[in-house]
């Protein structure tokens, strides 16, 4: 890793109660990207090829350890640890589904949500529902 890179990105974090949060440009989703010479650049990935001298381009994550971060711009390689698009999948579950519901009033429980592989929500009453509609035309032809 480059160390000016790695200036530039502790330009742009601000430490907060053990979590370095990465205060430059985010994702829609709330995780920090840098950009440097000419491409972007994942931080949490960033940090972990910093300081476990990995291999960015390999086919990995970075993924939060369970109970140790919710912050998503976080990029404290002790709250992190080297995960593929699966675990990642489970995490972004079992950390981010708030109490909320479906468009169509349905809470988002353990037990009503579906995670798929890109990590989406999906309410599984609607699911049932749409797919017993689906069936129904099926039937009819």
């Amino acid at each position: 890793m480059n160390l000016e890179m790695i200036e530039v990105l502790w330009k742009k974090t601000e430490v907060k109660d053990g979590h370095w949060l990465y205060d430059g440009r985010v994702s829609q989703d709330g995780y920090g990207y840098l950009f440097y010479n000419r491409s972007n650049w994942v931080v949490s990935r960033l940090s972990l090829c910093i300081y476990l001298g990995l291999k960015y381009r390999d086919n990995w994550l970075a993924c939060h350890i369970d109970g140790a971060c919710i912050y998503k711009n976080c990029w404290n390689p002790l709250h992190l640890y080297q995960g593929s698009q699966l675990d990642n999948t489970s995490d972004r579950y079992k950390h981010h589904i708030p109490t909320k519901f479906c468009k169509n009033g349905h809470p988002y429980t353990a037990e009503n949500t579906y995670t798929n592989l890109k990590g989406y929500r999906v309410c599984k009453q609607c699911m049932d529902k749409s797919r017993s509609k689906y069936d129904a035309i099926k039937r009819k032809k």
